[in-house]
């Protein structure tokens, strides 16, 4: 490799992790807030509902949202974003400004509060997730569970960390003795019978499946080996980004179930340890025959 090629990979390496110091900055500044309204406070918070009356937001969603912008848009003014709450799309204030689309190949796809309704009832399981993608491609992942103090990194090619220890994905051969985590969708009346006979026909094929309700952090449970596999129907990019590249940092694999290759935009996903991968892709695409229609 030239020396010209070296200083480029360089440059790259260095950017990158500029970029996940930044969003680390935000995450565990976001997740300070967010605990800050966690306890006895979170029964009395204010609720407003989105898509559903399963869907819902507080002022801890909005309030962590506010500091994740105002750091990124700080350090990368010119950078696009994706926010959850912010209904799904940002303008930068480059855009805004010049009038024109922005052209940066970088994009942060943010969930402020990833598990509201665990927060809403006080179960601690949610957590903040920044992923960056490159080109559309995930280039950084950071992911914080406040209540645990745990912080989930990772950067293309560099490997998936949980404060500072290298992480990989479980070593479970079989899918009988593995142990599953997948999530449904606030849509779930629409995929009821398919989501649950899936549920019940893989609770019976291995040790367990559970249902904890934050993406972001399942997928960082599989890339820490606690969990042996994820999958569910209808996420969104904010819901990913981290967590996937999390997985694959970690030495698993991510895929979509049904269609194959996973598109972070796309709204399936199936993230594994790599020795379990085929057989439990086998399991989902012949439940889907089963129940042709119901998935989408």
């Amino acid at each position: 490799m030239s020396n010209q090629n070296n200083k480029a990979l360089d440059h790259d390496l260095s950017s990158a992790r500029l970029i996940r110091d930044v969003a680390t900055k935000a995450a565990i500044k976001a997740g300070r807030i967010i605990k800050q309204y966690w306890g006895e406070s979170t029964n009395s918070l204010e609720v407003k509902h989105k898509s559903s009356w399963r869907d819902m937001v507080t002022v801890a969603d909005k309030k962590s949202e506010e500091v994740i912008l105002k750091i990124v848009r700080e350090s990368f003014p010119d950078h696009q974003i994706i926010s959850e709450e912010g209904g799904g799309t940002e303008v930068s204030p480059i855009q805004s400004i010049n009038n024109s689309p922005n052209t940066s190949k970088y994009k942060w796809a943010i969930d402020p509060l990833d598990g509201t309704t665990n927060f809403r009832h006080s179960y601690p399981f949610f957590c903040v997730s920044i992923g960056v993608l490159f080109e559309d491609k995930p280039l950084v992942g950071v992911v914080y569970n406040p209540i645990q103090d745990e912080l989930f990194t990772a950067i293309k090619g560099q490997g998936a960390y949980l404060n500072g220890q290298k992480m990989s994905v479980s070593k479970v051969a079989t899918l009988r003795d593995s142990l599953l985590v997948t999530g449904f969708a606030y849509s779930i009346n629409e995929l009821q019978k398919s989501s649950m006979e899936l549920f019940k026909e893989l609770s019976f094929a291995t040790h367990g499946v559970r249902r904890d309700g934050a993406a972001a952090l399942d997928l960082c449970y599989v890339a820490a080996g606690r969990l042996d596999a994820f999958w569910e129907y209808g996420l969104h990019i904010w819901d990913i980004a981290a967590g996937a590249l999390m997985v694959e940092e970690a030495g698993g694999v991510v895929t979509d179930p049904i269609d194959g290759n996973l598109d972070l935009f796309g709204n399936k996903i199936l993230a594994s340890n790599a020795l379990i991968a085929e057989e439990l892709i086998s399991k989902i695409q012949n439940s889907q025959k089963l129940h042709a229609g119901a998935v989408s």
